[in-house]
């Protein structure tokens, strides 16, 4: 019954105040564990200091099944929302070694990480997606042609000419920026899309 209530009240706590602070319970978690307290005290101090009421649901519902004797590990299985299956195999190999402090050091130290470099990945992209927009733009690809027919029809021949030439630039430019900026693994997918936005444009 407990397991049941427990997936579904994790399901309402994820839809209505988003996800569960992994991080920042883990780093909290070893901070209390390396001062000297057990996983009961450690736990019912970060379930205390609490603010957002569906994290103290969730500790709560922890700390109920840790007192009715099941392990750490099994505790955390049943929100798998909100402890992914990877953090419950960490603990659980922690419990038969007796090192937790430490295998939650090395999950913190892996998140830290690959926090890092996702958002560096997200920065990085920002550039070449600007470039490709302001190049589909001056491409007048689909659906970025607002400005072709209005500018083409009250424009000069010399100047109808001179864009022309640049909606050429700004094709061979995305051409040149997918190459460039784009994965490899997703530039072979990049030519057909460029070929059919090209064509309904």
């Amino acid at each position: 019954a407990i397991d049941n209530a427990g997936t579904a009240g994790a399901s309402v706590d994820a839809r209505s105040t988003g996800p569960f602070p992994l991080l920042q319970f883990s780093q909290e978690l070893l901070a209390l564990l390396d001062a000297g307290l057990n996983l009961t005290e450690a736990l019912q101090t970060l379930e205390t200091k609490e603010r957002s009421a569906s994290t103290r649901r969730v500790m709560q519902q922890v700390l109920t099944l840790l007192r009715e004797g099941r392990n750490f590990s099994d505790a955390l299985a049943v929100r798998p929302q909100c402890f992914p299956d990877m953090y419950v195999a960490t603990v659980r190999a922690s419990e038969r070694t007796g090192d937790l402090p430490q295998a939650l050091a090395r999950f913190i130290a892996y998140q830290l990480q690959f926090d890092s470099l996702r958002k560096k990945l997200i920065t990085a992209a920002i550039y070449p997606l600007m470039l490709l927009v302001v190049f589909a733009v001056k491409a007048a690809l689909l659906p970025l042609y607002f400005w072709l027919t209005d500018t083409y029809a009250s424009a000069s021949a010399p100047t109808a000419a001179l864009f022309a030439v640049l909606t050429k630039v700004g094709v061979y430019a995305i051409v040149r920026a997918t190459t460039l900026f784009v994965p490899a693994g997703l530039v072979t997918g990049a030519p057909p899309l460029l070929s059919m936005l090209a064509l309904a444009t």
